[in-house]
């Protein structure tokens, strides 16, 4: 049975992840894989904002920051968007999954479990809303480890880039789903061995992938959308976020105490697994080390209700391929992940082809929250 604790002035924010031989990625799925998340996971609030663990649908202990103690369980890599997730029961000769089947989360099973699920509540006394603070991390404990591994002269920890994290709100919809090291890569070299790169010298990852039910409900594998991008529902690498301005994270939940409320208070879900989909989930790197760090930051700042409806009030002629009511701060994008400001004096906006989409907000800001993005498609 894993045991969870509360640790009333802990600011350290660190979750240790040890995986113990066998392999990951999609094979060899018999084999089990034991893994230790170290000694606990560990999630800081700031500010006025309060963290507690949820057992047995009562959040306990109000503080600073949680920790949960993990355990031990049996680990293959398993795949999906953070609301579904999968394992195989199978695997081809390709390397590929077969037979997806539902995922067990240590909230279903204590001791036979696919990935972590920790049920997390939020309160405040101040209107605000939660982020995912840019100091949160996943990262390789020792990068300069290469004693162990057969496979080349580079750390196993590096599987710290196949690990995902997902924050589920209280009505089972993912809020973010955040893939934390795009800037490393595992390299085949023509003989069999195998190479890492980092930082400048790897090629970011080209396109997110995972699996899920397509529309005749077959699970099968997917390509995160750009419409997700644009929404920030998934994050890659850090959030970017400084105080006050929060970058890529999008907003986890919104506190606004009412009425006699002392408090307001929300309720979120944490869900943490290895992808077996990304580059890096492969046996090269299984037996590593990864640090986790997840810190979370309330918010107080100005809605801006012009704003809005400036940008709703946008329209694109199909025709002439031009748009009207655009304005100076507003930012826009072709593949909703890179934002380019909107100039005025030399517009930059550019010509779509057709069946290409541009996605058009203002940004967040110190003292703003953003606004929504309004997208169009030419025809």
């Amino acid at each position: 049975m894993n045991k969870k604790r509360i640790i009333l002035s802990s600011f350290c924010v660190i979750l240790l992840l040890a995986l113990v031989g066998g392999t990951m990625a999609w094979f060899y799925v018999n084999e089990e894989v034991s893994v230790t998340y170290g000694n606990s996971i560990f999630c800081e609030a700031g500010d006025s904002l309060e963290i507690a663990l949820v057992e047995n649908g009562v959040a306990n202990r109000w503080s600073s920051a949680i920790d949960y103690s993990a355990g031990e369980f049996t680990a293959v890599d398993i795949s999906g968007n953070g609301e579904q997730l999968y394992r195989p029961s199978e695997i081809d000769e390709n390397q590929q999954p077969v037979n997806l089947i539902p995922a067990v989360s240590s909230m279903e099973d204590s001791n036979h479990y696919d990935y972590i699920e920790m049920e997390v509540a939020f309160r405040s006394v101040s209107k605000m809303n939660v982020y995912l603070s840019s100091e949160s991390f996943v990262a390789p404990v020792n990068p300069d480890d290469t004693t162990s591994n057969i496979y080349g002269s580079f750390s196993r920890d590096y599987i710290a880039s196949a690990m995902r994290v997902a924050v589920i709100d209280d009505t089972g919809s993912l809020k973010m789903l955040w893939a934390p090291n795009s800037d490393y890569q595992l390299i085949q070299n023509g003989d069999g061995t195998y190479a890492f790169k980092t930082g400048s010298a790897a090629t970011p990852e080209s396109a997110y992938y995972f699996y899920g039910e397509d529309e005749d409900g077959n699970i099968v594998r997917k390509e995160i959308s750009a419409d997700t991008y644009a929404s920030k529902k998934f994050v890659i690498d850090s959030t970017g976020a400084e105080r006050g301005y929060t970058g890529n994270s999008p907003v986890l939940v919104s506190l606004n105490p009412e009425g006699s409320e002392t408090h307001a208070q929300k309720t979120v879900k944490i869900r943490i697994w290895f992808e077996g989909t990304d580059r890096e989930a492969h046996q090269a790197l299984a037996g590593g080390n990864v640090n986790v760090k997840l810190k979370f930051v309330g918010i107080s700042k100005l809605t801006d209700d012009n704003r809005q409806t400036a940008i709703n009030a946008i329209t694109f002629d199909q025709d002439s391929s031009t748009f009207t009511g655009l304005a100076e701060g507003m930012v826009f994008s072709t593949d909703g992940l890179q934002w380019t400001p909107y100039t005025s004096a030399s517009p930059n906006l550019p010509v779509l082809d057709s069946g290409a989409s541009i996605y058009i907000k203002y940004p967040e800001t110190e003292t703003n929250y953003e606004t929504d993005y309004i997208k169009f498609t030419k025809d």
